[in-house]
């Protein structure tokens, strides 16, 4: 029997990670194994959860079957320890006079390969309204009353465009469009219209958990929606965007950054979930390793314009100043002048101390024809300024309206001697809410 295939791509099995290239890791953190337990490893995935005998695991590892049984019963042991430790239960299961198999349900996707024909016609209208929700503000308005009149001339309109519809409606909302209670409303009945056509539809699931969590101030009460449709779709970026927010709501950073980790695995290119894994990294991490490995991405793709912000961000905090506004710039270049990443670049200005320059942008941002209404993304570039109250009062604004940017303040070293009091202003606003 010739050696087994070695398979490239990505596996996901009880909330671990497993790369074929880099090796085992659960929640962004790399779980050492010895060679032959991660070959082990890598045999049981890529054997689809069966039953693996152990004179498979010698011709596979070994490239013999006289291997010593003690020396396979090794292997096992090494790697079951590994694995109770990352995922505190035992995840192999024997069979006696058969073999062993890894306890499912595992995903897998090659590398390289894009999402399937079923996660991209299902996550396809929440890219498009992605999209659409970075151009003006009239044409985001224009695009939803469009959906809406789709969505009301259609007898069965499709749970994709129920969920872009919402999406919207998020965009909306957390931009001043629309009240919070009325954006939140409408949300949860696209949502719960998608879910009536076609039961358990995860991006629906990952809207409604979003509606009822960030935009209804009680992100505990939907973890569990959040949950549920990533079990439902483990690869699919919609349900680890949704469920990565929820966790920032709920003050769960670590959790937070290993659910992005994840969702870049299998969607490297998703703009959201890589700025949330960047801005987590630099808060969790150390500084010089996150630049390192920033530095490397960029080289790899150096058209992500969330890379180049995130480096400006160190860059300012280590007084580089021309190299912070270089890649602020980058950033913004590579954008296409999303107001987003203006944010960075003048907050990279007003650390360099052009206060001018800095001010300018946030005039820009500030606009009341410009769709940007996240006002706690202003805060960085008025606290560099000297302006503390002035930034608070943005932070106090975006909490008031939802904002979701906002959450992400607590976490922002560019604001780390203001994390007490910005503590303070999201108690006093769940409080109102309740």
């Amino acid at each position: 029997m010739p050696q087994q295939a070695r398979v490239e791509g990505i596996w996901l099995f009880a909330d671990c990670l497993f790369d074929s290239v880099t090796g085992l890791s659960r929640g962004g953190k790399s779980i050492a194994l010895t060679p032959k337990s991660q070959s082990l490893l890598g045999l049981l995935l890529q054997s689809d959860a069966a039953v693996v005998s152990r004179k498979e695991i010698a011709l596979a590892l070994w490239g013999s079957e006289g291997v010593p049984n003690a020396s396979i019963e090794r292997c096992i042991y090494l790697l079951r320890r590994a694995l109770r430790e990352a995922a505190g239960a035992d995840q192999l299961v024997t069979h006696y006079g058969q073999g062993i198999q890894i306890k499912g349900p595992v995903t897998f996707r090659p590398h390289g390969s894009a999402e399937s024909t079923a996660d991209a016609r299902a996550s396809g209208g929440w890219h498009s309204a992605m999209g659409i929700m970075r151009i003006g503000r009239a044409s985001l308005e224009q695009m939803q009353t469009q959906l809406d009149q789709v969505i009301a001339a259609a007898n069965a309109p499709q749970p994709p465009a129920l969920v872009a519809a919402a999406t919207l409606l998020s965009g909306r909302t957390v931009r001043g469009h629309l009240p919070p209670p009325e954006g939140r409303r409408r949300m949860l009945a696209l949502a719960d219209a998608a879910l009536a056509a076609t039961p358990d539809f995860a991006p629906a699931l990952a809207i409604k958990a979003f509606a009822t969590g960030v935009l209804g101030k009680a992100p505990e009460q939907a973890l569990e929606l959040a949950e549920r449709a990533v079990s439902l779709e483990p690869s699919m970026a919609l349900p680890r965007f949704c469920r990565t927010w929820l966790l920032i709501a709920a003050r769960q950073p670590e959790a937070a950054l290993g659910e992005a980790v994840i969702g870049l695995k299998f969607n490297p290119l998703e703009r959201m979930l890589m700025s949330v894994e960047n801005a987590l990294s630099l808060r969790l991490g150390d500084l010089p390793a996150v630049r390192r490995s920033l530095e490397e991405k960029e080289a790899a793709r150096p058209n992500l314009d969330s890379i180049h912000a995130s480096l400006s961000i160190i860059h300012s905090l280590s007084g580089r100043h021309e190299e912070a506004v270089a890649a602020a710039h980058r950033a913004v270049e590579v954008s296409e002048g999303d107001l987003y990443l203006q944010s960075f670049l003048a907050f990279a200005h007003a650390k360099a101390g052009d206060h001018d320059a800095a001010q300018a942008i946030l005039n820009r941002m500030a606009d009341p024809m410009r769709d940007f209404h996240a006002v706690s993304m202003a805060a960085p570039t008025l606290f560099a300024m000297g302006k503390e109250e002035a930034a608070l009062q943005a932070i106090a604004q975006g909490f008031a309206s939802h904002d979701i940017s906002t959450f992400m303040a607590e976490y922002d070293l560019r604001l780390k001697p203001l994390w007490p009091e910005i503590a303070r202003l999201r108690v006093q606003d769940m409080a109102a809410v309740a």
